[in-house]
């Protein structure tokens, strides 16, 4: 199972927003739940100058839960 980003490499200036798309590859088809995480990591800019010597370096990890349709609904799993 693979969740693939469709543009992997994405220039933002500030301000700017950007949706993201993925592909799900499977060779089987998905009859259970999976559980994948998706982390992106902010590329800082060349530094010409020289005098700055502190630079940070942005990284998110977000959990992706892939359910499929076919999956019923457990309303009650508190039970």
């Amino acid at each position: 199972l693979k969740l693939i980003a469709t543009q992997p490499v994405v220039r933002l200036e500030p301000g700017q927003t950007q949706q993201l798309r993925f592909i799900l590859q499977n060779k089987q088809p998905l009859d259970v739940e999976h559980y994948k995480r998706v982390t992106f990591d902010g590329i800082p800019p060349k530094n010409d100058d020289k005098k700055i010597k502190i630079g940070i370096n942005i990284r998110q990890d977000i959990p992706v839960l892939i359910r499929p349709a076919s999956l019923g609904v457990v309303t009650d799993a508190w039970k």
